[in-house]
């Protein structure tokens, strides 16, 4: 479970490594609550995860230049016509250059907005503050994903996809 989500976090749009999260995840003892997505956000995925962030970004700066070419051609033509043509040529390439943009950016935010990580040991527990002399919380699996927070000592604050937080000893968790 732990490499494979390392890897789809790599290259999100990998359809193999998509099929084996979701194999390992049918045999997994704790089953995390997902949202059924709609036809918008599968549509809005697949644009965003459709290249890989170099590909996209490359793209994008290919774009970028050319609306810069653009926009030179429409300061030093004089003839009317030629301007009028770069002129629309320069505002399709600005709305072209500005949707890549923000789709390498909506890239690079989902790659660096949160740590993750997936529990390793067979049992994890967690308790309402950072010690193990506490309340025990919940009780997750190995392989079930978490979102990482703050760290004190030894221990994580984490948040289960179903909202349940608590605080686990960090030596039972991987990074993903």
């Amino acid at each position: 479970m732990l490499h494979f989500s390392r890897a789809r976090r790599l290259r999100p749009g990998d359809a193999d490594t998509r099929y084996n999260l979701n194999f390992l995840s049918a045999y997994k003892t704790d089953k995390e609550e997902t949202k059924e997505p709609g036809v918008v956000s599968d549509v809005l995925e697949y644009v965003v995860n459709a290249l890989s962030l170099w590909t996209m970004s490359a793209i994008a700066a290919i774009f970028y230049i050319a609306a810069m070419f653009a926009g030179l051609g429409v300061i030093i033509s004089f003839d009317t016509k030629r301007k009028r043509f770069l002129t629309r040529s320069l505002q399709f390439l600005v709305v072209v250059t500005a949707f890549l943009f923000t789709i390498t950016g909506a890239r690079i935010h989902q790659f660096e907005r949160t740590d993750r990580a997936v529990a390793i040991a067979g049992n994890v527990d967690a308790y309402d503050s950072p010690s193990d002399k506490t309340t025990t919380v919940f009780t997750f699996h190995e392989g079930t994903k978490v979102r990482l927070g703050r760290v004190e000592g030894n221990y994580v604050h984490v948040t289960l996809a179903s909202g349940y937080s608590g605080w686990v000893d960090r030596a039972k968790l991987t990074r993903i």
